[in-house]
């Protein structure tokens, strides 16, 4: 705490940067913590940004807003620089080094520093930006963070370096509607990392902090053609059987990214392999005929090898049910054939006297 004239400033979670005149280099650094107990600094822990001054309270104690912002290019605090702000409202993003797993945000000449964000999120590192003489920013570094940690990777290389991977996406922080594309620029002939623009509704994306997780969008009901949020989640990759599940039928959208759709139209069947890395390995089903998954009461048909969809399975065997194919309660699919007082029907896993017996396998 400092006080002058009855006026005292709390300084808290920050550092304060003190200069020696003429030079632009600083004399003493103190780092403040949350208690506002500041040390006298011989040397930082690890080189980068750090938010600076004294900070003002605008939502509570959690809510701090910083009016500077100084780098260290090692951990010698002679080598520590202020940072000049721009009042402009574009977020620019950094890594804080001085709080574990938190993001510096900086716009309107202001900083804040805030817990890093999962789960499909990525930010644009304003560190590793790149301008050239176009004066046009390049950015090519993505922010991910994870289990309280936040690293910067160059993206463009992840890319350059696996020929399946045409482009990744990214959560953006502020607005999840909005995505940040990295991929290649035709004009610039080089992989760079958009600004975040709004999804196409019904967007399925490949998420670019984990390649098993899938980001989709919702449809805005108020912005036909636009998404009105993204979200990243897990799902099964039959390329690789990770996050599949054994004797399972799953649809796939397309064999180039294998997303997992509701409308096919491919099967694949995912089952146990010692053989494979994931444990599960997966075979796309390439004959005519009913395929079951009977722990989820889901029915597919395929009349060709791309040409599969899901069908709805009956709720036993009743008089609106008849031809239809049911689960019946010992889990067993079969065929409802007629109805009088009670349901008539055929298993379809045995062989059955007196009916047709046509192609089917059970996952």
């Amino acid at each position: 705490m400092k006080c002058s004239n009855s006026n005292c400033q709390l300084y808290l979670s920050t550092n304060i940067r003190i200069s020696d005149p003429p030079t632009s280099n600083p004399k003493f650094l103190y780092q403040c913590d949350v208690f506002a107990k500041c040390i006298l600094a011989s040397h930082i822990d690890s080189p980068g940004y750090y938010v600076e001054g004294l900070p003002s309270i605008t939502n509570g104690f959690n809510n701090l807003e910083y009016s500077g912002l100084i780098y260290c290019k090692n951990k010698e605090v002679f080598d520590c620089i202020n940072i000049s702000l721009s009042s402009g409202s574009n977020e620019l993003y950094y890594i804080d080094r001085g709080t574990t797993g938190n993001i510096i945000k900086c716009a309107s000449s202001k900083c804040v520093s805030i817990e890093g964000s999962g789960n499909g999120i990525g930010y644009r590192d304003e560190e590793k930006m790149v301008s050239p003489s176009s004066g046009v920013k390049h950015y090519q570094y993505i922010i991910t963070c994870s289990d309280g940690i936040c690293t910067s990777e160059n993206k463009a290389e992840v890319i350059a370096a696996n020929n399946d991977i045409s482009a990744l996406y990214f959560i953006d922080s502020q607005n999840s509607k909005n995505i940040i594309t990295c991929q290649n620029d035709i004009v610039v002939q080089k992989i760079l990392c958009s600004a975040p623009t709004t999804a196409s509704a019904n967007a399925q994306l490949i998420d670019g902090t984990d390649p098993n997780s899938t980001i989709t969008c919702n449809q805005d009901p108020l912005n036909s053609g636009y998404a009105s949020n993204c979200e990243s989640a897990s799902e099964c990759r039959v390329t690789t059987g990770v996050g599949c599940t054994d004797k399972t039928y799953y649809l796939v959208k397309d064999t180039t990214n294998y997303f997992i759709s509701a409308t096919g139209p491919y099967l694949y069947y995912c089952v146990k392999d010692e053989n494979a890395i994931s444990g599960i390995s997966c075979t796309q089903v390439e004959d005519v005929g009913y395929y079951v998954n009977t722990a989820t009461k889901k029915f597919f048909s395929c009349t060709s090898s791309s040409s599969c969809v899901s069908e709805t399975v009956g709720d036993g065997c009743t008089s609106s049910n008849i031809g239809k194919i049911f689960i019946d309660n010992n889990l067993k699919v079969a065929l409802c054939l007629d109805y009088n007082s009670v349901g008539m029907s055929a298993p379809l896993n045995s062989l059955t006297p007196n009916y047709f017996i046509f192609f089917f396998n059970i996952g």
